[in-house]
């Protein structure tokens, strides 16, 4: 099985890594501040080693955000994710008075139940659990729809097309010619076939105007009527006929109707040719 394309930036940064304790110990610190503030204001005793062991709730993020970000970078759907999050602060909660009743147990004269620590976790620390755990769901979330944009991008790219440089035609009963499709200057519907026409010579072909339409380059040949194709490259001058159609003369003196249909579709393109100029 491969990796997870995306896996906690702690894992992928070890000097992240290194930072994680430091802020971990700074919220110890500052909690053990806040307590020893809280006394002050309420004029009651204080306890460091005690204030030290609540303080331990901060510990847990290192294995659960650890565990939040590997369990979530396995799955894809966006309600998993969230409830991958919800299961990881509940986790937290509930193994947190333990973790106290274990060290209490194991450093202090008095061993703390689980149940009141339960409870007192459960009111100091629901919304921390929430605000954090709930952070690292959208720092992956987002990753996640990142990533899965870019990959639809990449699958949507395609190569650039490939149009037809040369067709091959009967010339005669038993003589194939190999036409190179810039010299031919249009095609013409002759059902059931296609006159391919040259400056000099015409071909019929085996195919269908659409059929070609999708095979050529539709910047050289474009569609001037529903039958003719024209390569606008052989376009000499181009004369409206008042009617919203247009006559195209081309290198060879020959004259060809523009449907009004289609005469957009040639001003766009024709234009861009230096070489003629439209009337």
């Amino acid at each position: 099985m491969t990796q997870p394309a995306i896996i906690p930036i702690i894992e992928q940064n070890p000097k992240a890594y290194r930072l994680f304790a430091p802020i971990v110990a700074l919220l110890i610190a500052a909690n053990i501040a806040a307590d020893y503030l809280y006394t002050l204001f309420q004029n009651t005793a204080f306890y460091l080693s005690e204030s030290a062991l609540f303080s331990s709730y901060w510990i847990l993020f290192v294995p659960l955000v650890l565990l939040q970000w590997r369990w979530m970078s396995s799955v894809e759907k966006r309600y998993l994710q969230l409830s991958i999050t919800l299961l990881i602060a509940a986790l937290h909660l509930v193994t947190y008075p333990g973790l106290i009743r274990l060290l209490s147990a194991l450093f202090y004269d008095h061993t703390f139940a689980y149940w009141p620590s339960f409870q007192f976790g459960l009111s100091a620390y629901l919304v921390q659990s929430l605000v954090i755990y709930g952070y690292g769901f959208a720092v992956m979330a987002s990753k996640k729809s990142i990533q899965s944009a870019a990959e639809t991008i990449e699958a949507a790219r395609v190569e650039p097309a490939v149009f037809l440089q040369t067709l091959l035609v009967k010339d005669g009963a038993n003589t194939q010619t190999l036409l190179v499709v810039n010299d031919i200057q249009y095609f013409s519907a002759s059902p059931p076939y296609v006159t391919i026409h040259l400056s000099h010579k015409k071909y019929l072909h085996t195919a269908t105007l659409k059929a070609l339409e999708a095979q050529l380059d539709n910047g050289i040949f474009v569609r001037i009527h529903k039958s003719c194709l024209l390569n606008i490259n052989t376009i000499v001058s181009v004369q409206s006929r008042k009617n919203g159609d247009y006559d195209v003369k081309l290198t060879d003196q020959t004259i060809l109707r523009v449907s009004r249909n289609y005469a957009a579709n040639l001003k766009e393109k024709w234009p861009a040719r230096p070489q003629v100029s439209l009337k």
